[in-house]
């Protein structure tokens, strides 16, 4: 089974923590007709925000990032690293290579993971959240934000500029490749106040 990965997991040493025994990853893009879009939506520790996935009913854009594939016992390692989200297949009819030099097979069989409930755009809809587990004041942890980038780079720049252009939530004064360039050196153990 191959997992896609849309954030940390693009990272090789952020996958590697998890396990080492995973095969050589596939730069890949999913395609808005899938039907989801990547957004900072994921809530852990009360404020702070990382990627999930959530359903897009206008079905207008793709998610960048990266399939590998990985056997059972190893796939049971990444699901409890991401145990703020639920699996869900994705019809490998929906995911193209990066590149031509790399094919996928249509009978591959794709995992990714979305967020699970309670789930909220943080821009608009956190005001609504009723559980008190859940803080008005959000943050993206640059440090979290710059293994992202640092995976995709791998794989070029316009890759890097695809995750900016795909991503919904993010800060104005990041929302850019560009912008992330000029504050890379942001101190790495502060937090970005998003709201």
């Amino acid at each position: 089974i191959y997992i896609f990965g849309y954030g940390s997991l693009i990272n090789k040493l952020s996958r590697n923590l998890t396990s080492i025994k995973t095969n050589k990853p596939i730069p890949a893009i999913i395609s808005k007709d899938f039907g989801y879009k990547r957004v900072w939506n994921t809530q852990l520790n009360k404020n702070i925000l990382v990627l999930g996935l959530e359903k897009n009913k206008k079905k207008d854009t793709s998610i960048n990032g990266i399939i590998f594939k990985v056997k059972n016992n190893v796939l049971k390692k990444f699901i409890k690293r991401e145990n703020h989200y639920k699996q869900i297949y994705i019809d490998s009819t929906y995911v193209k290579s990066y590149n031509k030099s790399n094919y996928i097979d249509v009978n591959t069989k794709i995992i990714t993971f979305v967020t699970k409930l309670p789930s909220k755009s943080h821009l608009k809809d956190n005001k609504n959240l009723k559980n008190e587990n859940y803080s008005k004041k959000l943050y993206i942890v640059p440090l979290y934000l710059n293994i992202i980038i640092n995976g995709l780079q791998k794989y070029g720049n316009k890759f890097v500029s695809m995750f900016f252009d795909t991503t919904y939530g993010f800060p104005k004064s990041l929302n850019t490749y560009n912008k992330w360039k000029k504050n890379v050196n942001i101190n790495k153990t502060c937090e970005i106040l998003c709201n």
